[in-house]
């Protein structure tokens, strides 16, 4: 029984549970994964923040280059209404010039100066009527319109001017003259300090965009840097830590498997809080446990292995000792058989002489009856003797089919260890060696016990026709003894049953002749049984053998 519990233990099996993150009391997850993730959120948070700050700062400054580009072209506009000022100014001088020194007739056939005055008015209306159209103040706004309306007046009182000069009397001149340097020049006068006036505004309002954009940038520098320097600071004081929570006790998970490669199973990692490094500590833990339990059964079993070789050992001692009983007892048989033979002659031959040796006829009967009765107390001899070595056989047999069984779970253990040791990788390889010469005496194991179930199985079968040739035996000595009996009768009516003594005897010769044939056969019989003993006696040696080797590879182990 306790052999046969000691093979219940190698049917083991690993449970996996399923992983199991644990979370703290505020609810958030307490793993890897989750500081990871919140660590990696954080900085992409601030990193993002940071670009989208950049982004927003370019935006901002595209915005105002835009702005300031149209205050510039805004400003170059209204210097422009300022340049068509003097230039129509010019105009007006030229016209009135060519009126005086040229005469009013030279107006109309030279228009050069009369054609350059329209054209620059021409240019002024189109620069006035398109000016900043909706990108103005209101105090600019006020301005460009009451330098329109100057413009106007001013091209009224040139409009006179021109009329006056074409008229060409002296008085139209002097009149012309007149305008020219009174109303004419006090409008131009307006008109210069109004626009003046806009193009003071357009400026001013360009120089406090100039500020505004200096000033929104240095603020958006200043955002950047704080955005960056607390970045550099988060990532400065949760990388440590967050590298430190790892790989700690991932280094103590790893220190314990390297252990598991070097043959120690009694060291244990810190398991810690349920993230996947406590998992998987856990997980480690587990495997350590039922490893270890694995090589506890297996030293159990190398040595319950051990315990059986030595008892079968001495079941195959015995039987060698058994056997070669038999067979001393067996050459007992076979000389008894032939005096058993000779006696017949001798009775063969008085039967012959019946009538003359009576007397020795008598003496003959009792010899036969004693060595018949020496022959049946032989053959039960012998047939006990066979009965014990077919139930020596049998718990050979019984011990083989435990060899075999433990043979079997030796090798499924070894295949488990393989397995085992695979999935360790690198660390399991000297283990997986080690499996390997397990399963190998395994084998060899399991080969001897097959070669020991075969002997054992012929000396089952040789000791049962043994055990029913000497039953066999037994009958003919029987009847012997009974013919013997009839003998012993016939020697007092000899005369009449000479005859049937006669073929009494030839029958007894013929029977001891088939118990000669059938002791001669229990002879080879117990000499097998002599040649499978000693076979067996080796075998229990290679058994022993293995078992030790067993012993040897599971002593690599520190439990």
């Amino acid at each position: 029984m306790g052999r046969h519990r000691a093979l219940g233990r190698l049917r083991w099996s690993v449970r996996v549970k399923a992983p199991q993150i644990m979370t703290d009391a505020g609810g958030v997850l307490n793993s890897v994964g989750s500081r990871l993730g919140a660590a990696f959120t954080a900085l992409t948070a601030l990193t993002m923040v940071c670009g989208g700050t950049g982004m927003w700062a370019l935006h901002q400054e595209q915005e105002r280059t835009r702005a300031l580009a149209v205050l510039q072209a805004t400003a170059r506009e209204a210097e422009r209404i300022e340049y068509f000022n003097t230039d129509v100014s010019g105009w007006q001088a030229y016209v009135y010039a060519q009126a005086v020194t040229e005469g009013a007739a030279s107006l109309q056939t030279s228009t050069y100066n009369v054609d350059g005055l329209a054209a620059s008015r021409k240019d002024g209306d189109a620069l006035l009527a398109g000016f900043a159209a909706g990108g103005l103040a209101p105090r600019e706004q006020a301005a460009l319109d009451r330098v329109r309306q100057l413009w106007t007046e001013y091209f009224r009182q040139t409009d006179q001017l021109l009329e006056l000069t074409r008229t060409g009397t002296p008085e139209s001149s002097q009149q012309a003259y007149e305008v020219l340097n009174g109303p004419l020049d006090s409008s131009w006068q307006e008109l210069n300090e109004a626009t003046g006036e806009l193009v003071e505004l357009v400026d001013a309002r360009a120089a406090a965009a100039h500020e505004a954009a200096d000033a929104a940038i240095a603020r958006l520098q200043l955002v950047l840097l704080a955005t960056t320097v607390l970045a550099v600071a988060l990532a400065a004081v949760t990388a440590p830590r967050v590298t430190r929570s790892i790989t700690t006790r991932l280094s103590d998970v790893v220190g314990v498997v390297r252990g598991l490669a070097e043959g120690r199973l009694d060291q244990r990692a810190r398991t810690g809080r349920q993230d996947e490094l406590g998992v998987l500590a856990s997980a480690t833990n587990e495997s350590l446990e039922t490893f270890s339990a694995l090589v506890r059964g297996l030293t159990s079993d190398a040595r319950s292995l051990s315990t059986s070789v030595s008892g079968l050992r001495t079941s195959a001692a015995q039987l060698s000792q058994e056997a070669t009983t038999t067979s001393a007892t067996t050459a007992e048989v076979a000389g008894t058989t032939d005096r058993i033979s000779t006696d017949i002659a001798t009775v063969a031959a008085a039967g012959e002489q019946m009538t003359a040796a009576i007397q020795s006829i008598s003496e003959s009967t009792l010899s036969a009856s004693q060595v018949a009765a020496d022959a049946v107390q032989a053959a039960d001899a012998a047939q006990a003797t066979l009965e014990r070595l077919g139930a020596s056989s049998r718990e050979i047999g019984e011990v083989v089919a435990l060899i075999t069984s433990i043979a079997a779970q030796t090798n499924l253990l070894a295949l488990n260890a393989t397995i085992e040791a695979a999935r360790a990788g690198e660390a399991g390889k000297g283990f997986a060696v080690v499996a390997g010469e397990v399963k190998e005496l395994a084998r060899q194991t399991a080969r001897a016990t097959e070669h020991i179930t075969a002997k054992v199985s012929a000396t089952q079968v040789d000791a049962e026709a043994a055990s029913t040739a000497l039953h066999g035996i037994g009958q003919v000595i029987s009847r012997i003894d009974a013919l013997q009996g009839t003998i012993a009768a016939a020697v007092e009516e000899q005369a009449a049953t000479t005859a049937e003594m006669v073929r009494t005897v030839s029958a007894v010769a013929r029977g001891s002749e088939q118990i000669a044939r059938t002791v001669s056969e229990v002879a080879s019989t117990a000499h097998e049984t002599t040649r499978t003993a000693a076979s067996t006696e080796s075998v229990t040696t290679e058994v022993a053998t293995v078992a030790a080797s067993l012993e040897r590879a599971v002593a690599t182990f520190r439990l």
